[in-house]
């Protein structure tokens, strides 16, 4: 229950009654009111953690806002209208940083996803004369440590209006009702690391919100906003950048689950003709290798070799027999039960070193590897530069 007559000398009387219905809530609840406090309004964020609840008021006044959710719709339609006839991811990323920067004001907004390693790639961004551009570059997973990471699964942004404010302590140290230190971690008023705040002004950043980009429950992706003054975020921007990431993030989940439909419809189609072609001709082997579609088209492979039956059958760019035999004798000490595969043959196996230029990526299918039998199929050596960002150069954390 919350205790009325401490409250009420600070709050209005109705503020204390949504603040106690409130509070029976289920962890990790969250809700945002507007509270009038010494005669101005403030923007205020409830949650329930644990046996508290925490109360975010936004320091700076805000204006009443009398628009409805119609009015408000509208005046975002045209953004949402524009996301959802994306077709690709490039095309959405580009339009999502266009269109946040015009709706929220700043320097610059850019779209950043991760790869499985969790290193980071700037693919779009739109921005002021002057700045630096960081597109196309490739920031360290250690620029965005996993506790980071995870707190975009539980907040949709980030708000740093002003790199310059000075941090103040909680009071008590040590809560008094849970004998514990209070878990802030849902809330966006919290403290700046002293580092992160260095970086701000290594990028002559003094205003920044990130926005979370989701995909399957994990995190995708980032919307980086960056500004070079201090820049307040109100209520109702922080509640746009909050339903902007929903549309967004359905719109990746969107197209990335086409392109994987479609990609196994057309596989589905290759196989279903190399099926009827392999009982059609009668010849396992040539069918694969030189059929219409045969393994290149496939599996978008440079060469590929089928051992079967003790005879050596090749296409395309291959090592030459001896290496092969070599490489025969590698995998059968693997003693392969499942398919193998690695972007790198070299790492693995040293001698592949001499044909990485043609044989540079393997992929091994066991027909019978007791008796050396399988299907190998290579790509050639592709030489990828990466345009690394300074470590700790974004503004994520």
């Amino acid at each position: 229950m919350v205790e009325q007559g401490a409250l009420s000398a600070w709050l209005e009387p109705a503020a204390v009654k949504e603040l106690e219905a409130f509070s029976a809530a289920a962890e990790g609840a969250e809700k945002t009111v507007l509270w009038k406090l010494n005669d101005q309004h403030h923007h205020v964020t409830l949650h329930i953690s644990g046996q508290l609840v925490l109360v975010e008021i936004d320091i700076e006044p805000t204006p009443v806002v009398t628009s409805s959710f119609t009015d408000i719709y509208q005046g975002l339609k045209s953004t949402i209208v524009a996301i959802e006839q994306c077709s690709n991811i490039d095309e959405l990323c580009d339009v999502t940083a266009s269109e946040l920067k015009a709706i929220a004001g700043f320097d610059k907004v850019m779209v950043y996803s991760f790869d499985p390693d969790w290193n980071g790639l700037v693919l779009a961004e739109a921005m002021e004369p002057g700045m630096e551009s960081y597109l196309g570059f490739t920031f360290p997973a250690s620029d965005i440590p996993k506790p980071a990471r995870d707190l975009y699964l539980r907040n949709p942004y980030r708000i740093i209006p002003d790199r310059e404010f000075e941090p103040v302590k909680l009071y008590p140290v040590i809560n008094p009702v849970t004998r514990a230190f209070v878990d802030l971690s849902s809330c966006n008023l919290r403290g700046v690391a002293a580092v992160h705040v260095e970086y701000l002004k290594n990028m002559q950043v003094t205003a920044s919100v990130s926005v979370r980009i989701i995909k399957d429950r994990q995190l995708w992706g980032l919307i980086a906003c960056h500004h070079r003054t201090p820049k307040n975020i109100s209520g109702q921007m922080a509640a746009v950048f909050e339903l902007l990431s929903s549309v967004i993030s359905a719109k990746v989940g969107a197209l990335e689950h086409k392109a994987f439909h479609d990609l196994n419809r057309r596989l589905g189609d290759s196989y279903t003709r190399t099926i009827g072609n392999i009982y059609q001709d009668g010849n396992l082997v040539q069918t694969l290798l030189n059929g219409e579609p045969n393994l290149l088209d496939l599996f978008n492979a440079s060469g590929a070799i089928v051992t079967f039956r003790n005879e050596v059958h090749s296409v395309g760019y291959t090592p030459d027999r001896a290496q092969l035999e070599d490489l025969l004798l590698w995998l059968h000490l693997k003693e392969l039960r499942n398919v193998f595969s690695t972007d790198s043959l070299s790492r693995q196996y040293d001698i592949a070193s001499e044909y990485r230029q043609k044989a540079s990526g393997l992929l091994v299918i066991p027909i019978n590897a007791a008796k050396d039998e399988y299907i190998l199929l290579f790509r050639q050596e592709f030489v990828q530069t990466i345009k690394w960002g300074q470590p700790g150069g974004t503004h994520f954390i």
